[in-house]
C-alpha cells in the first residue's frame, strides 16, 4: 500500500506541481509539444499520441482520484474517532465498545433459529455471540464516522478528472454531411447486429431532426468471436464504398436490423451493382477492416455499438433523448426544440 501511496503523490506532482501547492489537480495534460522521443532526430511530442489515448489515461486517473478517495476517507474516519475519544478520555476501541453493548439472548436465539446449522457448532451461543458484536462494531464505527462527519467540515481539494474528448482520423473513413458542422457523430458499429442497427437509426433520426447541421462518419468495429455474416456485410459496404455508394449500402444494411443472410447480401450487392467476393479472400479489404478495429481500439472502444460526439464517447445504446441532449449541447441548441 505506501509503494502504492507513492505513485499517487509521484502521478500528482507530474500533474501539476507539488501536492501541498495546489487546490486541485490538473491531472496533466496529453496536449502539447512537449517531447516523448526522438526517431532518428524526428521528435515525437504529445500532440502526435496524447490525443488518441485520452480515453485509456482518463480511466488511470480515475483509478488513482478514487484510491486517493478512499484512502482520505479511512484516515478522516480514523482521526474523527480518535478526535472523539480523547474528548471522552477514552481509547477509541472503548468508545466502540461502550457503543455497540453485548448481544441480547433474544438476538442470539433468534439467529439461532434463522441459521440452524450454526446450533450444532461447538460453544455455539458463545460463537454467534462473538459473530454478532463483530458485526455490530462494524456498523457501530461507520455510524459514528457518519454522524461524526456531519459535525465536522470536510473539504476534498482534488477534482475528479474531467472526461477528455479524443482525436478521431477520419482519413478514408466514409463521411456524410456539410463539412463546416459543429458536430461530427464518429459511429463505431457492426452491419450484422440488432444493437447496432438500432443505433444507426437513432442517427437516422438525429439527422432528421437536425438537417444540415451534422456531419457522420461509420466505421466498422467487428466483435472478438468469428462472425462471418457481419464479415460479409462490412466487406460489401468496403466495396460500396468503393463504388462511391458506400451510404447507400450502409442504410440498406442496417435496414436488415442485424438480421443479415447471404440472400439479403446477395440483393443488396445486386441492387447496387457490386461484386461480392468469397468471404476473407481480399486481402485490402481485410486490412481496411483492421485498420478500422485498431483505430476504435486506440481511442477506448471495447464493444460496438460505440458513438463519439464531438470526440466525446457515448454508448451506442444509450437512451435517444440522451443522446439528442448531447448533439443538442454541442450544437448550442435547446434540447427541448428539434
Amino acid at each position: 500500500m505506501r509503494r502504492g501511496l507513492v505513485l499517487v503523490a509521484a502521478l500528482l506532482v507530474a500533474c501539476g506541481g507539488r501536492p501541498e501547492e495546489r487546490a486541485t489537480s490538473s491531472w496533466g495534460s496529453l496536449s502539447g509539444p512537449t517531447p516523448i522521443a526522438r526517431l532518428d532526430g524526428d521528435t515525437i511530442v504529445l500532440d502526435d499520441v496524447g490525443p488518441e489515448l485520452a480515453l485509456h489515461v482518463y480511466q488511470h486517473q480515475l483509478d488513482v482520484y478514487a484510491l486517493l478517495k478512499r484512502e482520505t476517507e479511512r484516515l478522516v474516519g480514523d482521526r474523527l474517532l480518535a478526535r472523539e475519544a480523547k474528548r471522552q478520555n477514552l481509547a477509541v476501541d472503548e468508545l466502540i465498545r461502550r457503543e455497540v453493548g453485548t448481544p441480547a439472548d433474544a438476538d442470539i436465539d433468534r439467529y439461532l433459529e434463522e441459521h440452524p446449522d450454526a446450533a450444532g457448532w461447538p460453544e455455539s451461543r458463545a460463537r454467534v455471540a462473538s459473530y454478532l458484536s463483530e458485526n455490530r462494531r462494524i456498523e457501530t464505527r461507520a455510524a459514528l464516522v457518519q454522524r461524526l462527519r456531519e459535525q465536522a467540515k470536510l473539504e476534498f481539494l482534488i477534482e475528479p478528472p474531467v472526461e477528455p474528448r479524443v482525436r478521431l482520423d477520419l482519413t478514408d473513413v466514409p463521411v456524410r454531411g456539410p463539412e463546416n458542422a459543429r458536430v461530427t457523430l464518429v459511429h463505431f458499429a457492426s452491419f450484422a447486429t440488432p444493437l447496432s442497427a438500432r443505433s444507426a437509426a437513432q442517427l437516422a433520426r438525429l439527422a432528421s431532426e437536425f438537417p444540415d447541421r451534422l456531419r457522420f462518419a461509420h466505421r466498422t468495429f467487428l466483435g472478438s468471436g468469428p462472425d462471418e455474416p457481419a464479415l460479409a456485410a462490412a466487406e460489401l459496404a468496403v466495396a460500396a464504398q468503393r463504388a462511391g455508394k458506400f451510404w447507400e449500402a450502409h442504410d440498406r444494411l442496417f435496414a436488415e436490423e442485424g438480421e443479415l443472410t447471404d440472400d439479403a447480401l446477395d440483393g443488396i450487392a445486386t441492387d447496387l451493382d457490386l461484386e461480392r467476393k468469397a468471404v476473407g479472400t481480399d486481402a485490402a479489404t481485410r486490412d481496411r477492416l483492421r485498420r478500422d478495429a485498431d483505430a476504435g481500439i486506440r481511442v477506448g472502444v471495447q464493444q460496438e455499438p460505440t458513438i463519439f460526439v464531438n470526440g466525446r464517447l457515448l454508448s451506442g445504446t444509450m437512451p435517444y433523448p440522451d443522446l439528442r441532449r448531447a448533439v443538442a449541447a454541442e450544437l448550442g441548441t435547446d434540447a427541448r426544440q428539434p
